[in-house]
Protein backbone atom coordinates (compact mmCIF):
# COMPACT_ATOMS: atom_id res chain seq x y z
CA UNK A 1 0.00 0.00 0.00
CA UNK A 2 1.16 3.67 -0.67
CA UNK A 3 -0.08 6.90 0.00
CA UNK A 4 1.26 10.67 -1.62
CA UNK A 5 3.51 12.50 0.66
CA UNK A 6 2.01 16.41 0.17
CA UNK A 7 5.75 18.20 0.37
CA UNK A 8 7.19 15.51 -2.69
CA UNK A 9 4.42 14.12 -4.26
CA UNK A 10 5.98 11.05 -4.25
CA UNK A 11 4.45 7.66 -3.44
CA UNK A 12 5.58 6.20 -0.08
CA UNK A 13 5.28 2.62 0.80
CA UNK A 14 3.66 2.06 4.18
CA UNK A 15 3.35 -1.46 5.50
CA UNK A 16 0.05 -2.76 6.43
CA UNK A 17 -0.38 -3.36 10.08
CA UNK A 18 0.10 -7.09 11.04
CA UNK A 19 -2.77 -8.48 13.02
CA UNK A 20 -3.72 -12.16 14.49
CA UNK A 21 -5.78 -13.68 11.89
CA UNK A 22 -8.62 -14.25 13.68
CA UNK A 23 -8.64 -10.01 14.19
CA UNK A 24 -7.71 -9.80 10.48
CA UNK A 25 -10.54 -12.04 9.04
CA UNK A 26 -13.06 -9.91 11.18
CA UNK A 27 -11.96 -6.42 10.14
CA UNK A 28 -12.72 -7.88 6.67
CA UNK A 29 -15.93 -9.30 7.37
CA UNK A 30 -16.95 -5.87 9.06
CA UNK A 31 -16.20 -3.85 5.96
CA UNK A 32 -17.64 -6.29 3.22
CA UNK A 33 -20.81 -5.94 5.83
CA UNK A 34 -20.70 -1.86 5.11
CA UNK A 35 -19.76 -2.84 1.56
CA UNK A 36 -22.20 -4.82 0.39
CA UNK A 37 -25.41 -3.26 2.08
CA UNK A 38 -24.34 -0.38 0.83
CA UNK A 39 -23.12 -1.06 -2.73
CA UNK A 40 -24.73 -4.77 -3.69
CA UNK A 41 -22.31 -4.62 -6.59
CA UNK A 42 -19.19 -4.14 -4.78
CA UNK A 43 -15.99 -6.24 -5.99
CA UNK A 44 -13.28 -7.52 -3.90
CA UNK A 45 -11.03 -4.84 -4.39
CA UNK A 46 -14.03 -2.65 -3.18
CA UNK A 47 -13.97 -4.61 0.12
CA UNK A 48 -10.20 -5.11 0.15
CA UNK A 49 -9.69 -0.71 0.04
CA UNK A 50 -12.48 -0.39 2.94
CA UNK A 51 -10.74 -3.12 5.24
CA UNK A 52 -7.29 -1.50 4.55
CA UNK A 53 -6.17 -5.06 2.97
CA UNK A 54 -4.78 -5.78 -0.41
CA UNK A 55 -6.68 -8.73 -2.62
CA UNK A 56 -3.91 -11.15 -1.96
CA UNK A 57 -4.63 -10.83 1.76
CA UNK A 58 -7.86 -11.18 1.43
CA UNK A 59 -7.68 -14.49 -0.39
CA UNK A 60 -6.03 -15.68 2.10
CA UNK A 61 -9.20 -16.03 4.02
CA UNK A 62 -11.76 -16.26 1.70
CA UNK A 63 -11.55 -17.67 -1.94
CA UNK A 64 -14.47 -15.64 -3.44
CA UNK A 65 -16.90 -12.89 -3.55
CA UNK A 66 -19.89 -14.83 -3.03
CA UNK A 67 -18.05 -16.62 -0.20
CA UNK A 68 -17.17 -13.32 1.33
CA UNK A 69 -20.85 -12.34 0.84
CA UNK A 70 -22.02 -15.16 2.71
CA UNK A 71 -19.67 -15.00 5.69
CA UNK A 72 -20.51 -11.04 6.00
CA UNK A 73 -24.17 -11.98 6.07
CA UNK A 74 -23.76 -15.18 8.73
CA UNK A 75 -21.62 -12.48 10.81
CA UNK A 76 -23.97 -10.03 10.59
CA UNK A 77 -26.88 -12.08 11.49
CA UNK A 78 -24.93 -13.35 14.72
CA UNK A 79 -24.25 -9.79 15.64
CA UNK A 80 -28.12 -9.32 15.51
CA UNK A 81 -29.14 -12.28 17.56
CA UNK A 82 -26.41 -11.48 20.19
CA UNK A 83 -27.44 -8.01 20.49
CA UNK A 84 -31.45 -8.61 20.88
CA UNK A 85 -30.83 -12.28 22.95
CA UNK A 86 -29.00 -9.95 25.81
CA UNK A 87 -30.21 -11.68 29.42
CA UNK A 88 -32.59 -9.31 31.26
CA UNK A 89 -35.58 -10.09 33.67
CA UNK A 90 -38.40 -9.30 34.41
CA UNK A 91 -42.44 -9.71 33.52
CA UNK A 92 -42.95 -11.06 29.59
CA UNK A 93 -43.69 -7.68 28.02
CA UNK A 94 -40.99 -6.47 29.74
CA UNK A 95 -38.49 -9.21 28.26
CA UNK A 96 -39.83 -8.85 25.07
CA UNK A 97 -39.87 -4.89 24.76
CA UNK A 98 -36.19 -4.87 25.92
CA UNK A 99 -35.33 -7.38 23.30
CA UNK A 100 -37.36 -5.66 20.54
CA UNK A 101 -35.93 -2.83 21.83
CA UNK A 102 -32.38 -4.15 21.43
CA UNK A 103 -33.86 -5.32 17.75
CA UNK A 104 -34.19 -1.63 16.66
CA UNK A 105 -31.59 0.01 18.28
CA UNK A 106 -29.18 -2.27 16.96
CA UNK A 107 -30.57 -1.96 13.70
CA UNK A 108 -29.91 1.66 13.81
CA UNK A 109 -26.70 1.79 15.23
CA UNK A 110 -25.46 0.01 11.97
CA UNK A 111 -27.52 1.16 9.30
CA UNK A 112 -28.68 -1.20 6.46
CA UNK A 113 -25.76 -3.11 7.02
CA UNK A 114 -28.10 -6.41 7.94
CA UNK A 115 -31.51 -5.72 6.35
CA UNK A 116 -29.75 -3.93 3.46
CA UNK A 117 -29.42 -7.62 2.48
CA UNK A 118 -33.03 -8.58 2.85
CA UNK A 119 -34.89 -5.66 0.97
CA UNK A 120 -37.11 -6.89 -1.95
CA UNK A 121 -35.39 -7.49 -5.05
CA UNK A 122 -31.59 -6.87 -3.57
CA UNK A 123 -28.74 -8.52 -5.79
CA UNK A 124 -27.65 -9.51 -2.98
CA UNK A 125 -29.99 -12.35 -2.08
CA UNK A 126 -29.28 -16.34 -3.04
CA UNK A 127 -30.13 -19.69 -1.60
CA UNK A 128 -27.25 -19.36 1.07
CA UNK A 129 -28.53 -16.19 2.28
CA UNK A 130 -32.12 -16.89 2.48
CA UNK A 131 -31.10 -19.89 4.38
CA UNK A 132 -28.98 -17.76 6.68
CA UNK A 133 -32.32 -14.96 7.12
CA UNK A 134 -34.47 -18.08 8.30
CA UNK A 135 -31.91 -19.48 10.80
CA UNK A 136 -31.84 -15.65 11.97
CA UNK A 137 -35.75 -15.28 12.48
CA UNK A 138 -35.71 -19.13 14.27
CA UNK A 139 -33.51 -17.94 16.83
CA UNK A 140 -35.30 -14.60 17.34
CA UNK A 141 -38.36 -16.08 17.49
CA UNK A 142 -37.02 -18.88 20.25
CA UNK A 143 -36.72 -15.79 22.31
CA UNK A 144 -40.21 -15.26 22.15
CA UNK A 145 -40.86 -18.76 23.06
CA UNK A 146 -37.98 -18.08 26.02
CA UNK A 147 -39.30 -15.00 27.70
CA UNK A 148 -43.07 -17.07 27.61
CA UNK A 149 -41.84 -20.04 28.39
CA UNK A 150 -42.96 -22.49 25.91
CA UNK A 151 -42.32 -25.60 25.86
CA UNK A 152 -44.54 -27.07 23.54
CA UNK A 153 -44.45 -25.18 19.98
CA UNK A 154 -47.72 -25.84 18.47
CA UNK A 155 -48.96 -24.62 14.65
CA UNK A 156 -50.73 -21.77 15.63
CA UNK A 157 -47.89 -20.56 18.21
CA UNK A 158 -45.53 -21.02 15.38
CA UNK A 159 -47.52 -19.58 12.46
CA UNK A 160 -48.17 -16.99 14.86
CA UNK A 161 -44.46 -15.76 15.80
CA UNK A 162 -43.69 -16.16 12.93
CA UNK A 163 -45.79 -13.70 11.22
CA UNK A 164 -44.64 -11.71 13.88
CA UNK A 165 -40.88 -11.63 13.65
CA UNK A 166 -41.33 -11.10 9.75
CA UNK A 167 -43.78 -8.14 10.53
CA UNK A 168 -41.53 -6.62 12.99
CA UNK A 169 -38.37 -6.92 9.93
CA UNK A 170 -40.72 -5.75 7.21
CA UNK A 171 -41.85 -2.83 9.28
CA UNK A 172 -38.24 -1.59 10.65
CA UNK A 173 -37.05 -1.65 6.92
CA UNK A 174 -39.57 0.90 6.54
CA UNK A 175 -38.87 2.78 9.38
CA UNK A 176 -35.06 2.73 8.26
CA UNK A 177 -36.17 4.42 4.88
CA UNK A 178 -39.23 6.66 6.01
CA UNK A 179 -38.32 7.70 9.97
CA UNK A 180 -42.00 7.05 10.40
CA UNK A 181 -43.42 6.46 13.19
CA UNK A 182 -41.21 7.83 15.68
CA UNK A 183 -39.00 5.09 17.56
CA UNK A 184 -40.99 4.96 20.73
CA UNK A 185 -44.61 5.05 18.77
CA UNK A 186 -42.68 1.97 16.69
CA UNK A 187 -41.57 -0.07 19.32
CA UNK A 188 -45.04 0.59 21.33
CA UNK A 189 -46.95 -0.42 18.46
CA UNK A 190 -44.96 -3.97 17.30
CA UNK A 191 -44.77 -5.14 21.50
CA UNK A 192 -48.64 -4.67 21.65
CA UNK A 193 -49.17 -6.52 18.17
CA UNK A 194 -47.58 -9.69 19.42
CA UNK A 195 -50.12 -10.07 21.96
CA UNK A 196 -53.45 -9.22 19.92
CA UNK A 197 -51.91 -11.62 17.61
CA UNK A 198 -51.54 -14.52 20.65
CA UNK A 199 -55.03 -13.66 22.06
CA UNK A 200 -56.16 -14.12 18.00
CA UNK A 201 -54.15 -17.51 17.95
CA UNK A 202 -55.97 -18.63 21.71
CA UNK A 203 -59.26 -18.98 20.43
CA UNK A 204 -57.99 -21.53 18.00
CA UNK A 205 -55.01 -23.29 20.29
CA UNK A 206 -55.46 -24.38 24.03
CA UNK A 207 -51.77 -24.56 23.87
CA UNK A 208 -51.64 -20.66 23.19
CA UNK A 209 -54.16 -19.95 25.41
CA UNK A 210 -52.63 -21.91 28.58
CA UNK A 211 -49.40 -19.40 27.66
CA UNK A 212 -51.86 -16.66 27.38
CA UNK A 213 -53.39 -16.86 30.50
CA UNK A 214 -49.97 -17.79 32.56
CA UNK A 215 -48.26 -14.67 30.97
CA UNK A 216 -51.47 -12.62 31.90
CA UNK A 217 -51.50 -13.36 35.23
CA UNK A 218 -47.82 -12.89 35.63
CA UNK A 219 -48.20 -9.00 34.97
CA UNK A 220 -48.08 -6.19 36.92
CA UNK A 221 -50.48 -3.65 36.91
CA UNK A 222 -48.42 -1.06 36.03
CA UNK A 223 -46.34 -3.00 33.66
CA UNK A 224 -45.90 -2.33 29.71
CA UNK A 225 -48.95 -5.49 29.27
CA UNK A 226 -51.09 -3.50 31.76
CA UNK A 227 -50.60 -0.30 30.67
CA UNK A 228 -51.56 -1.57 26.84
CA UNK A 229 -54.68 -3.23 28.84
CA UNK A 230 -55.87 -0.22 30.12
CA UNK A 231 -54.87 1.81 26.89
CA UNK A 232 -57.12 -0.96 24.70
CA UNK A 233 -59.99 -0.92 27.22
CA UNK A 234 -60.29 3.21 26.66
CA UNK A 235 -59.92 2.44 22.82
CA UNK A 236 -63.14 0.07 22.78
CA UNK A 237 -66.22 2.10 22.39
CA UNK A 238 -70.23 1.17 23.97
CA UNK A 239 -71.58 0.02 20.68
CA UNK A 240 -68.04 -1.78 19.37
CA UNK A 241 -68.53 -4.07 23.57
CA UNK A 242 -72.52 -4.28 22.54
CA UNK A 243 -71.45 -5.75 19.40
CA UNK A 244 -68.68 -8.10 20.51
CA UNK A 245 -71.17 -9.32 23.54
CA UNK A 246 -74.06 -9.78 21.06
CA UNK A 247 -71.15 -12.58 19.50
CA UNK A 248 -70.55 -13.96 22.20
CA UNK A 249 -74.08 -15.05 23.00
CA UNK A 250 -74.94 -16.05 19.65
CA UNK A 251 -77.45 -13.78 18.65
CA UNK A 252 -78.40 -12.77 14.81
CA UNK A 253 -77.34 -9.02 14.50
CA UNK A 254 -80.02 -6.11 15.02
CA UNK A 255 -81.67 -5.08 11.08
CA UNK A 256 -79.38 -1.76 10.07
CA UNK A 257 -81.34 0.72 9.26
CA UNK A 258 -82.41 1.38 5.80
CA UNK A 259 -79.82 3.95 4.26
CA UNK A 260 -81.69 6.83 3.00
CA UNK A 261 -83.20 7.58 -0.35
CA UNK A 262 -80.80 9.04 -3.01
CA UNK A 263 -82.59 12.32 -4.61
CA UNK A 264 -82.75 12.34 -8.79
CA UNK A 265 -82.64 15.30 -10.53
CA UNK A 266 -85.92 16.43 -11.75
Amino acid sequence: MSVVSAAEGTHTRVAYRRLPLGQRRDEILTAAVATFSTNPEASIADVAEAAGVSRTSLYRYFADRQELLHAAFRRAGDELVAHVGEAVEGPPSQILMTRLHGFVDHVERVGPAFLGFLQAGSTLMSEEIRVVAEDVRRRIGAMVYEALHVTEVTTAFDVTVRSWVAGVESVVIDWLRTGRPDRTELETLLSSQLGMMLIGAAAWDPVVAERLEWWMSVEPHDGVWGHFARRLGDGLNRNLVAHYARLLVDRPPHAAPPPPARRTAP
